[in-house]
């Protein structure tokens, strides 16, 4: 029998699986999409320290120190990047920045009126295609086997294992029966890199933001955060907005060569779920809700679901299900 099953093939399912698997459990990935198909394949790939919560941002300083362990592997699409955060949500440094690696926060005088706080730092960035095959790699090399399936309740998966994972993302919006979560559609155009080696991001509230991040020879443009919008199809307006606001931040991008599109939807909730369900042949723990933090968060909520299914740590508990 399965010691437990992965329900979902995105970041936060993988690494689970990743971290199980090489723990000597034997793991079973069942996903619908493959990981180069999920949400997290669409992803900026940037390391930002979650901040909503204490236990967020000790999963996202977990993430930090797996990342800078894979800097010397050229296979994991990992390396570290220098580039300029700004926001308008705050005006002064916040916890999370303490974490942030060489922090060099920028007069405001060259910051103009639209953005009241910005910063400089060296990160780890993550070109996500290539980091999600290599995690299959380490998946598959520690004995773990991902199976296509749909998976419509989740108690049919305790007919193979005691242990199920719910990494469904904002498709646990209907398989946990959680009102909480909702999509967020995010879309990013991908260029030709045209001399880019900076990544540049904005906070703000609106649903329309500027960001571009380098990965070798080609750059993604961003972005939209459109709640509620559940649309996978690139939308033609989206992009051309996005190619219009980067150009205006990086003149360098204005002619750059389209060279296709990414959508993804992530999962957001108040906070992000871990937590465990006993239900009659075992147990699920819930793992999704991670928003705009989910590569950033996958180590450290994975590691904390390696710790409770090796009986090292306690997660918080639902109630019993009948």
């Amino acid at each position: 029998m399965t010691d437990a099953v992965v329900v979902g093939a995105g970041v936060i399912g993988l690494t689970t699986a990743v971290c199980l698997a090489e723990a000597g459990l034997d793991v079973a990935i069942w996903a619908e999409r493959g990981p180069l198909q999920s949400t997290s394949a669409a992803a900026s790939g940037l390391w930002v320290p979650g901040y909503t919560s204490d236990r967020e941002l000790r999963w996202s300083l977990v993430g930090l120190t797996e990342f800078t362990a894979l800097l010397d592997d050229d296979h994991t699409g990992v390396r570290l990047g220098r580039g300029l955060g700004v926001t308008d949500l705050f005006d002064s440094p916040q916890e999370f920045h303490e974490h942030l690696p060489e922090l060099e926060l920028v007069d405001q005088a060259e910051l103009g009126d639209r953005f009241p706080l910005g910063w400089w730092s060296t990160v780890p960035l993550i070109d996500m295609p290539r980091y999600l095959a290599y995690l299959s790699r380490r998946f598959h090399e520690a004995g773990g086997t991902l199976v296509q399936r749909h998976v419509d309740d989740l108690s049919t998966c305790l007919e193979t294992a005691p242990v199920v994972v719910n990494c469904t993302g904002v498709g646990a919006k209907h398989l946990a029966d959680d009102d909480e979560v909702f999509p967020v559609r995010g879309q990013h155009v991908v260029v030709r890199n045209p001399g880019i080696d900076h990544w540049y991001m904005e906070g703000v509230e609106s649903p329309f933001w500027t960001g571009f991040f380098p990965h070798g020879n080609k750059v993604l443009l961003a972005g939209v955060s459109q709640h509620h919008n559940w649309n996978l199809l690139p939308d033609p307006a989206d992009s051309e907005s996005i190619l219009e606001r980067c150009a205006a931040a990086e003149p360098r991008l204005r002619d750059a060569e389209v060279l296709g599109h990414r959508v993804g939807l992530r999962a957001a909730r108040n906070k992000a779920r871990l937590d465990v369900e006993h239900r009659p042949g075992g147990r699920i723990v819930h793992c999704y809700g991670h928003s705009g933090f989910g590569v950033s968060q996958s180590w450290g909520s994975a590691r904390e679901i390696e710790s409770l299914c090796t009986g090292v740590e306690e997660a918080p508990r639902e109630a019993v299900s009948p």
